[in-house]
């Protein structure tokens, strides 16, 4: 099965589910230990990701400020370790990191999706 770590978590801790690897192309930071798929022999790159997005053509600043927002809850010395122990690994950048993350992300599983001979209906 493919899940979260915040998903997993509450099970993995109670000992009724035990993780085999990571399908990150690295190790996770909250669990150094666990190898990758690539490391267990099945080259794997999928991973899961959360963002904030707004909508085309909101105003520059108004993007910044809301940047400026979640960026500094995340990086609030009293919410980081909580996001962590739960499986979440924030990390930090602006509109246009994410961007080319998206970009990434869609020339990776249209490829993937042509490769076993999907079609969108």
């Amino acid at each position: 099965m493919f899940d979260t770590f915040a998903a997993t978590n509450p099970h993995v801790q109670e000992g009724t589910l035990r993780r085999l690897a990571v399908a990150s192309p690295t190790r996770a930071a909250n669990a150094p230990d666990l190898p990758t798929m690539a490391e267990s022999g099945v080259p794997v790159d999928a991973y899961s990701w959360s963002a904030i997005f707004a909508p085309a053509g909101t105003p520059k600043p108004i993007v910044e400020q809301l940047r400026k927002i979640f960026s500094d809850a995340i990086g609030d010395p009293a919410l980081r370790p909580k996001l962590f122990e739960i499986g979440f690994l924030p990390a930090q950048g602006g509109p246009d990191q994410l961007r080319a993350h998206v970009q990434s992300e869609i020339r990776k599983w249209k490829t993937a999706a042509e490769g076993a001979g999907l079609t969108a209906q």
